[in-house]
């Protein structure tokens, strides 16, 4: 089953990731990570108002069903999607698209049969998953955003390493959001994505482990990256994708306030910077 719902979640990502490019023209080596960015914070909205309707109702409503079906509305979104996408498929980047296919699929089976290595794992992380389904307390010390994305992977039976595989589709999603804007040549790719991997792994086990921390990290990168780029902008306009990425930044860690501070921080100081240069 959590082959069927992986590639369920591939396809979803996919056709959103193919729509933001083609019809809303954003960046396509940015769409696969705003697309996990728009998952993310639609399923802790979905979350939270059915949180604040079943204390209103005093319903019995579990989570674990409600999520199954957010599941199923992001599927099924997908698949209204798909005869649009398909109808316009000389003009998406197919190479880019099956890169990424098949990284996913090699980076799901070099996740599949890992394990948690750290107590705080086990203790902490791969038991709040769990508690998702039983409405237990106790594991509400950071946001509930990347919990709900990692539990859309394991709604049918748990997985250890289903968990670290999703862990590791934020940070390859991520990936081509920082790397792609350019085109890059086989070596390049394998270059940058070693140092890439390597330092990713300096914060908390990286690919090899659910912590937040690579998460965290990643989010932040990116925001640098769209407020260096909207800031050098000689006319500003509107960014959308880096209002999703800040609000989502939020749902990640109970420390990514501390980091949307630091972005602010930078956004204003660069617009500053820029401004005066021009004059």
């Amino acid at each position: 089953m959590s082959y069927l719902i992986s590639l369920s979640i591939l396809f979803i990502l996919l056709n959103y990731a193919n729509l933001l490019n083609y019809k809303f023209k954003f960046k396509i080596n940015e769409t696969y990570f705003i697309s996990i960015c728009f998952i993310i914070l639609t399923s802790f909205l979905f979350f939270k108002f059915n949180s604040a309707l079943t204390a209103q109702s005093n319903l019995l409503l579990l989570y674990v069903f409600d999520l199954k079906y957010l599941l199923i509305i992001f599927f099924v979104i997908s698949l209204i999607i798909f005869p649009y996408l398909l109808k316009n498929f000389k003009k998406l980047d197919f190479n880019l698209n099956l890169e990424f296919i098949l990284i996913f699929i090699l980076i799901f089976f070099l996740s599949k049969n890992r394990y948690y290595l750290d107590q705080d794992e086990i203790a902490y992380w791969g038991m709040a998953i769990k508690a998702l389904s039983i409405e237990a307390d106790g594991f509400d010390h950071h946001p509930y955003g990347l919990k709900l994305f990692r539990y859309l992977f394991i709604i049918k039976e748990f997985d250890e390493g289903v968990m670290i595989f999703s862990n590791n589709l934020i940070l390859i999603s991520g990936f081509y959001f920082l790397f792609y804007d350019r085109k890059l040549f086989l070596f390049e790719k394998f270059l940058i994505f070693v140092l890439y991997y390597l330092l990713i792994n300096n914060l908390s086990f990286g690919f090899l482990s659910v912590y937040a921390d690579p998460i965290l990290a990643i989010f932040y990168a990116c925001l640098l990256k769209k407020v260096f780029l909207i800031s050098n902008k000689k006319d500003f306009k509107l960014d959308y994708s880096f209002i999703l990425i800040f609000i989502t930044l939020f749902l990640v860690k109970r420390s990514s306030v501390i980091y949307g501070f630091y972005i602010l921080y930078f956004f204003i100081g660069f617009s500053f910077l820029n401004y005066f240069r021009e004059y």
